[in-house]
């Protein structure tokens, strides 16, 4: 009916050492993408249920040449055929075969989800507890292409996962409290929903893939534009600048002023209203040296902006954490300076003895004294897929070093050698971990390890 919407595709491209995998190409447009791309000098490798089947698909593929090409140059230049045994209407085969996959095959280049069902006449299950349709079209497919997922990330660049839909997608609704159809179920409808799941998985996938929304939650708002431009336009050294827009993600900017206990909290709630998850948290601002001042909160500014601001924020954004599990980070920026340091809770704000370098070696400490707590309790309260990290970032001449006399005497290499480290703190074990590069200096151990 749609006959006048047929295309041809005319590109003249090889894919001599590609490894592509498609589903259901025993037959149909499986099997014709297989010719296609086997002409291309691919290895192409046809996961079927029926193997009878696909030995004949395999036979008919390397006979025939797709009609543009004569048959010596289809064989003189074509590439490889393999078939793996896969039944989408089985989880367990669908593992098995990712398994093999992964075992056997060098690497993944394009994922081709072709395989479909429709119309079944009447209601059935799987033996995984699903309807049919949904698992062979959909579940299968997702489960596939995620077991796959880390061979083809390790085989990029230009890898692609091609998931086969339908116009059918255009009927459909998705009832998240009836997905099996128990109540309504139509063979038509149960096709259309299936077809709108695989539109809706490539969606959330590409999103997924792509790189990171990254918020900027800062005090100087003309600083951070200025930041922004030059992170869109400026790439890693390890990227090209095209390849670098292309697979960018986001930037956004908060304002966030740490001095502020209420900025804190606006920040939070702007942040738990406007984003639909967090699931890296960087607390990373700082000063250094500060005159012996206090916030409008009545807290020395050093402890406050350093340490109390970033425990109010990680405490408030915790829930959405939480909720956006697993493989969550908090991540609390101190610094080897922490190991100069003592807390007297007694005189907390050291309004008896303030010194500005005292001051921030006492923040340092207390960044790691309560990424230690904050794990622990995370694990007590059985939270889990949150790691908390803490970390000295290397002794870099950021703008704190720069604008601190005492800070720029410890940069000096040999200064700091004896203490280089970094301390690790995983809410899965609560193991900490200290490299150093020296034992000069034993009053150093004792200071790390009265943490562990």
């Amino acid at each position: 009916m749609l006959w006048f919407l047929n295309k041809m595709c005319t590109s003249k491209a090889r894919l001599v050492g590609k490894i592509v995998v498609i589903t259901g190409a025993n037959s149909g447009i499986g099997r014709e993408t297989a010719r296609d791309l086997y002409a291309r000098g691919a290895r192409v490798i046809l996961a079927c249920r029926n193997m009878e089947m696909a030995n004949k698909a395999v036979e008919d593929i390397r006979n025939n040449p797709p009609s543009r090409f004569n048959k010596d140059e289809y064989k003189n230049n074509a590439g490889e055929l393999a078939i793996y045994s896969l039944d989408l209407s089985s989880l367990k085969s669908v593992r098995d075969c990712a398994k093999n996959l992964l075992t056997n095959e060098a690497a993944i280049h394009i994922l081709i989800n072709n395989a479909g069902v429709a119309a079944y006449p009447s209601y059935e299950k799987t033996e995984d507890g699903n309807e049919t349709t949904l698992q062979v079209n959909h579940l299968g497919h997702f489960l596939l292409t995620l077991l796959l997922l880390p061979k083809m990330q390790k085989s990029s660049p230009n890898c692609r996962i091609v998931n086969v839909s339908s116009i059918a997608h255009l009927i459909a609704n998705i009832d998240f409290d009836d997905i099996n159809l128990e109540r309504s179920y139509g063979p038509i409808k149960s096709y259309a929903q299936s077809k709108l799941a695989n539109i809706l998985f490539t969606k959330e996938l590409a999103r997924k893939l792509k790189g990171a929304r990254v918020i900027l939650a800062c005090r100087n708002m003309e600083k951070t534009n200025k930041a922004v431009e030059d992170i869109k336009s400026n790439p890693p050294s390890r990227f090209n600048k095209n390849e670098y827009k292309n697979n960018a993600g986001e930037l956004a900017m908060y304002f966030l002023d740490l001095r502020s206990l209420k900025s804190v909290r606006d920040c939070a709630k702007n942040l738990l209203t406007n984003e639909a998850a967090i699931h890296i948290l960087v607390n990373n601002a700082a000063v250094a040296a500060y005159p012996n001042e206090k916030t409008e909160d009545g807290i020395q500014t050093t402890l406050q902006v350093n340490h109390l601001g970033h425990f109010l924020l990680t405490l408030l954004l915790l829930p959405k954490m939480q909720k956006s599990s697993p493989n969550c980070r908090i991540i609390n920026v101190s610094s080897i300076v922490h190991i100069f340091a003592d807390i007297d809770f007694d005189d907390i704000n050291l309004e008896r003895s303030y010194a500005p370098f005292k001051s921030y070696t006492q923040t340092k400490l207390a960044n790691i004294l309560f990424t230690k707590e904050l794990a622990r309790r995370l694990k007590a309260v059985n939270i889990h897929g949150i790691n908390v990290y803490s970390l000295h970032p290397g002794i870099i001449p950021t703008r704190i070093i720069r604008l601190t006399h005492r800070l720029r005497q410890i940069h000096n290499p040999t200064r700091c050698r004896r203490f280089l480290f970094k301390i690790r703190f995983d809410t899965s074990g609560l193991e900490t971990r200290t490299k150093k590069s020296s034992l000069r200096d034993p009053g150093s151990w004792i200071r790390v390890t009265r943490f562990r």
